[in-house]
């Protein structure tokens, strides 16, 4: 076996092409040099490379989210949502490292540490990247899917409104510590405590 077979039909670099022979590096590199345009060398080159790069010859072989030292710690699901990891205080997703951010959002700005069992958040924009509080509703999950269904033909709708149709048409109200009607909204954004006029049913 020669330069010539090492060069052609293995991915070994030069320098391990004159070990392999017991060839001083400047024999090969001339000899290859010679008879082989910077081209075909340059392509070469850029082949094994990217080869001793593949599958778990890879330093990030195996490394995903956080553990990726690209990871910034949000991740979308394929489906328009962003994830993000799951804060200390969130209480929901017992099981999952990630959480929903515009489930993040509306916990943050309403004090509370999940979103309910049997309730949902809706971007009033139908925009489902777009996380500010200011176009987030949180409500039923049958309002919701109410809300949807009478919404087929808009392409948006102001969070005023939807605040309007929830307390007009949704689930009346039962708990104290979550916002869904336009007077509680307006007291979260002025800082005052949330205390329903009406009593439970």
């Amino acid at each position: 076996m020669d330069i010539k077979y090492y060069y052609e039909e293995t991915q070994l670099t030069l320098q391990n092409i004159a070990d392999r022979l017991n060839l001083p590096f400047s024999v090969v590199f001339k000899h290859v040099k010679k008879n082989y345009s910077k081209e075909h060398r340059k392509t070469r080159k850029a082949k094994c490379y990217r080869n001793s790069k593949l599958g778990d010859k890879n330093p990030m072989f195996g490394k995903y989210a956080e553990a990726h030292h690209n990871f910034v710690g949000t991740v979308s699901d394929n489906k328009g949502y962003w994830m993000q990891l799951k804060p200390e205080w969130y209480t929901g997703r017992k099981h999952s490292k990630h959480v929903f951010v515009h489930h993040v959002v509306v916990c943050e700005n309403l004090g509370i540490t999940e979103i309910p069992k049997g309730w949902n958040v809706h971007h009033c924009d139908f925009d489902a990247s777009n996380n500010h509080f200011d176009n987030l509703v949180l409500m039923t999950l049958s309002d919701h899917m109410r809300l949807h269904c009478l919404l087929k033909s808009a392409t948006t709708m102001s969070k005023d409104s939807t605040l309007k149709w929830v307390e007009a048409h949704g689930t009346p109200w039962k708990r104290d510590d979550i916002v869904s009607s336009t007077w509680e909204h307006v007291a979260v954004n002025n800082g005052q405590e949330v205390t329903s006029p009406v009593e439970d049913k």
